[in-house]
């Protein structure tokens, strides 16, 4: 399931790249930099600087496919370091075993990574449609579904994690 998210998580991050090509040649030489409160845009600059939506989500991508790995490997070499709950039994298991428990925070971190290039995605739509004039300001209505999609999918990692943990140790 991880290989299938963090695979899902390149593709999104070569999408938003791509995007963010598309919407270029037709932006305005001034686009919003900052948006208020109110998704009204408070600062303009150079549509050069649409760039840096897709150069942070790389980040943020690079990240928390990182993190799976990192957790995963620290799991099956030094499981003390891997703060679950409990961490007594965990840290008994084979490693394996430990591997098998950790494989769904690895598949949440790359579906967080997910959420993420959606939130991007919106941001680079909704910045275009600001310079372009077809909104006055940013619709933050979609900005929940992608923070909400992203916990959501830490919390069901988190609780699949917890239940591989009384499934291994059951045995």
């Amino acid at each position: 399931m991880r290989l299938a998210f963090s695979i899902l998580a390149v593709l999104g991050l070569a999408a938003v790249w791509w995007y963010a090509a598309s919407l270029m040649p037709g932006l305005p030489d001034q686009i919003p930099a900052h948006f208020g409160a109110s998704g009204a845009p408070d600062r303009w600059t150079d549509k050069s600087a649409l760039w840096l939506l897709p150069q942070i989500d790389v980040g943020v991508t690079a990240l928390m496919l990182a993190l799976g790995w990192l957790t995963s490997a620290l799991a099956r070499r030094v499981p003390g370091l891997v703060n679950l709950p409990e961490k007594e039994a965990f840290v008994r298991l084979p490693e394996d075993a430990r591997g098998r428990v950790v494989a769904p925070l690895g598949a949440a971190f790359a579906f967080f990574a997910l959420a993420e290039q959606g939130l991007f995605a919106w941001l680079l739509r909704a910045t275009s449609e600001v310079a372009l004039g077809h909104a006055k300001a940013l619709d933050a209505a979609p900005l929940p579904i992608f923070m909400i999609a992203g916990v959501v999918g830490l919390l069901a990692g988190t609780f699949a994690t917890r239940r591989a943990i009384a499934r291994e140790t059951a045995g």
